[in-house]
C-alpha cells in the first residue's frame, strides 16, 4: 500500500491545476513507510491537497520513520485532534502544543476579631492550558483540536451510530 500512495502522493504534487484532493490516510503508521510522506506536508496545502493522518500515538511515527522525520511531518500537519485515552507521550506532546495559561488566585484571609477588615490577595501562576492527565480524560464524545495559532478548542465529536 505504501508504494501505491507513494506513486498517487508524487503525481498529485506534479499537477498544480487540478481539483483539490483529500488525503484520508488512516492507520496510517501501519501503511508502511512513504518515504515522501513529510516533504509532501511541507508542501501538499500549496498544491491544493490536504493530509489527514489517522494515528494511535505520534510514537508510532517515530518508530517508523525516525525522529526526525516524525517532527518535520508533525510540524507541517497544521491541524490536530486528539482522543480520550492516547498514550502518555501522545498525550504530553498534546498538553505542550496547548501552550500554558495564567490563572488568576483569590486568596481572603479573615481576621480572628472583627475589628480588623479581611484581607484580599489576587496572585497569578502559570499552568499547563491542558494537562496531559486531562488530555487522556477526555470526555469520549469529544476531541482536541489545535489548529494553526488557534487556541485548543475542545469540540463535540460526531456520532457515527446516529
Amino acid at each position: 500500500m505504501a508504494v501505491l500512495y507513494q506513486q498517487l502522493l508524487q503525481r498529485l504534487q506534479d499537477i498544480t491545476d487540478g481539483f483539490p484532493v483529500l488525503f484520508f490516510l488512516d492507520e496510517f503508521a501501519n501503511l508502511g513507510i512513504i518515504p515522501i510522506s513529510d516533504t509532501v506536508a511541507a508542501t501538499a496545502r500549496s498544491r491544493r491537497m490536504g493530509l489527514a493522518l489517522g494515528i494511535q500515538g505520534i510514537e508510532q511515527l517515530s518508530q517508523k520513520y525516525g525522529e526526525d522525520k516524525a517532527a518535520n511531518l508533525l510540524n507541517n500537519l497544521k491541524t490536530k485532534i486528539f482522543l480520550s485515552g492516547l498514550s502518555q507521550v501522545s498525550c504530553e506532546y498534546a498538553s505542550w502544543f496547548c501552550g500554558t495559561s495564567t490563572i488568576k488566585i483569590e486568596t481572603i484571609s479573615t481576621a480572628f476579631l472583627a475589628m480588623i477588615p479581611d484581607k484580599k490577595t489576587i496572585t497569578s501562576a502559570e499552568r499547563d492550558a491542558v494537562t496531559s492527565d486531562e488530555v487522556r480524560r477526555l470526555d469520549p464524545r469529544k476531541a482536541l483540536v489545535i489548529s494553526d495559532y488557534l487556541n485548543a478548542a475542545t469540540v463535540d465529536k460526531i456520532s457515527h451510530s446516529h
